[in-house]
């Protein structure tokens, strides 16, 4: 099925209410990759409380990224919901990531677009 240019934008829409994006140094990417790194930390910042605790609902995936070039690393990891018990969580957003989805940029967009355009 395709999807008409009417549909495009609610798609997306969709789709950037599910996924927190959030860009990440190249030694704590490397670890997540491992299976090393199962928290991820932010502070509670009023940044923050904008991207996280007003979705935190409907977050369901964290799409990370190792730098802004269009060439940088990314994976898309689950997201299991907020780490309440953790000693840092008074002051800090406590991440708690599940499987990594894919690494492949062009295999995130195509599940993307698959899952809500199908």
């Amino acid at each position: 099925m395709y999807c008409t240019q009417r549909e495009k934008p609610k798609t997306r829409r969709k789709i950037k209410k599910e996924i927190l994006y959030l860009n990440i140094k190249a030694k704590w990417f490397n670890r997540i990759w491992a299976g090393i790194k199962t928290r991820e930390y932010r502070d509670k910042t009023s940044y923050y409380d904008s991207r996280i605790g007003r979705k935190l609902h409907s977050i369901r995936y964290i799409w990370f990224m190792n730098g802004m070039n269009t060439n940088a690393n990314q994976m898309l990891v689950e997201f299991n919901g907020l780490d309440d018990q953790d000693p840092y969580s008074n002051y800090q957003y406590v991440l708690k990531l599940g499987n990594i989805v894919s690494v492949d940029t062009h295999e995130i967009d195509r599940l993307i677009t698959d899952k809500y355009v199908n």
